[in-house]
């Protein structure tokens, strides 16, 4: 029983300490993603923040720059809104990467579920045949945003707020605060995960009659509220006294345009498409045929069919048009889609050869993921 106990002991030690070595490791390239290369945006929203201080203005949404606001009045760094960033990023993909591990952990192994934290945090479009000049992100589908800080920011709050939706859909503890607070977290950093996880949750909940219906009247005041904060959002992101920093000529508005951003950025988007997403369905075709495809992967697909509707359907006008701004909700739930699709598909028994597939499938997409990572390292561009 002794040696049981040293033996967990000395397992969960050397992975957590894994996963402290993998922070440090982010710590020092977003030091030098940041202090090294200008076109960085997170030098840019410094830039739209002093602006809007000096005019006494706010932008919107609001809570990555009051964060790298209080990070420079109280650093007595000449750079410190700079370091602000860093750690607001470093947090943002180690809590990206944790929460995926304790995922894995409901069902592996401490290490098994380490390694697979990897494989999903680095998991990247294929790109190993592109050449080291050419535009690897534009036109392609992926998770890994780590360019974007109101993304990294926002990135924790999306994850938690799925969890907390699962929870509620399988009967788990849940709590409806901690809905509200994730979700109203998201509404002040990146609004784009709301466009699709409260419609989710209430359509699963009421066709499955989740929890009592007291429970799903909750459901359906979440969703109006959360209509309310993404009418809120539109009318600040689009009124000129919020969005004129960020856009000085031109309409900015919302319409109907399918997939014009898309073929703006994509030589080929079936081709962009089969990159970014062949295995993935690969894997989602061997797991309903092997097994029953539950209601955790049917939320999870469900939000990923309304992120594609929501991108196909929806264009920004003006200088808006090509900012690709609405496909943020897409990265947000295609990295809880590969989490969920890795901890169903290892939990199959396959034979040899099909399990050496999965296997390369999995190392090619890795391997583009590091790969990018180390083109941002050296020349501080992947698009």
């Amino acid at each position: 029983m002794g040696n049981l106990n040293y033996g967990k002991l000395k397992n969960l030690i050397s992975t957590n300490i894994l996963t402290v070595i993998f922070s440090l490791l982010m710590f020092v390239f977003y030091r030098n993603y940041l202090f090294e290369f200008s076109n960085a945006d997170f030098k840019e929203h410094y830039n739209l923040l002093q602006q809007a201080l000096a005019d006494s203005k706010i932008i919107f949404p609001p809570l990555y720059y009051l964060s790298l606001y209080f990070a420079d009045i109280f650093s007595p760094s000449k750079d410190s809104y700079l370091w602000g960033a860093v750690v607001l990023s470093v947090v943002g993909v180690s809590i990206k990467f944790i929460w995926a591990e304790n995922e894995f952990l409901s069902v592996f192994e401490k290490n098994k579920s380490f390694i697979l934290a990897l494989a999903s945090f680095f998991y990247f479009p294929f790109i190993l045949h592109h050449s080291w000049d050419a535009e690897w992100m534009l036109g392609n589908f992926s998770h890994q945003i780590f360019h974007n800080s109101t993304g990294l920011l926002a990135f924790p709050f999306c994850l938690f707020l799925y969890s907390e939706g699962k929870n509620y859909l399988l009967k788990k503890q849940y709590s409806w605060f901690k809905i509200w607070s994730f979700s109203f977290c998201i509404f002040l950093i990146k609004p784009s995960f709301l466009f699709v996880f409260p419609l989710a949750l209430c359509v699963l909940s009421f066709i499955y009659k989740i929890n009592s219906p007291k429970e799903q009247k909750m459901v359906i005041y979440y969703l109006v509220g959360t209509l309310v904060l993404i009418g809120l959002s539109y009318f600040f992101i689009y009124s000129s006294q919020f969005s004129h920093y960020f856009y000085q000529t031109g309409e900015n508005n919302v319409s109907i345009g399918v997939f014009k951003s898309w073929q703006s950025y994509s030589l080929n988007p079936v081709k962009d498409f089969i990159k970014s997403f062949a295995f993935l369905i690969s894997l989602l075709i061997i797991i309903t045929y092997k097994k029953k495809v539950d209601l955790e992967l049917q939320f999870v697909l469900l939000m990923l069919l309304g992120s594609f509707m929501i991108f196909a359907l929806f264009v920004e006008e003006g200088e808006r048009v090509y900012h690709f701004n609405f496909i943020w909700q897409i990265s947000f739930v295609l990295y809880i889609f590969i989490v969920t699709i890795f901890k169903k598909i290892f939990t199959i028994k396959f034979n040899s050869i099909i399990n050496i597939l999965i296997f390369l499938g999995i190392l090619l997409h890795v391997l583009s993921g590091l790969r990018v990572l180390a083109k941002l390292f050296i020349k501080g561009n992947y698009f």
